[in-house]
């Protein structure tokens, strides 16, 4: 993700304002660089959850709230299953476009897809 340097804003367990009633804390945030002192971000080029026992929750629950606030990436990180789920094409609360992606894999940021990231490196 260095790639991205200066070109976003990384923000860690920090609000979203994914809605105008809801303000998750993602695990991971990558939105518009800018200062957020005042305000949260109300956009994101790329939300990740990490799941260990709250898979469901955050595929489903999470999932639906960060289609639906047109997130255009969105990636759950299955601890247990060693994968990485990403969604992608937000339409009317869902992802129109989604796959798992193994240790063996690779995923993309959907905004930046120079930046190419190998699954098994987020376990390792």
């Amino acid at each position: 993700m260095t790639r991205l340097a200066g070109k976003v804003t990384v923000r860690i367990q920090q609000p979203f304002a994914a809605t105008d009633d809801s303000e998750p804390e993602p695990d991971v945030a990558i939105v518009p660089k800018a200062s957020y002192d005042t305000a949260h971000p109300d956009r994101a080029m790329l939300v990740i959850e990490v799941a260990d026992s709250s898979l469901e929750y955050e595929r489903d629950t999470k999932g639906s709230l960060y289609a639906a606030s047109g997130v255009p990436g969105y990636w759950v990180i299955d601890v247990a299953g060693r994968a990485v789920e990403v969604y992608r094409e937000p339409q009317g609360g869902r992802c129109a476009d989604w796959w798992r992606a193994n240790a063996s894999g690779t995923v993309s940021v959907a905004a930046f897809p120079e930046v190419v990231i190998a699954v098994g490196d987020l376990f390792d």
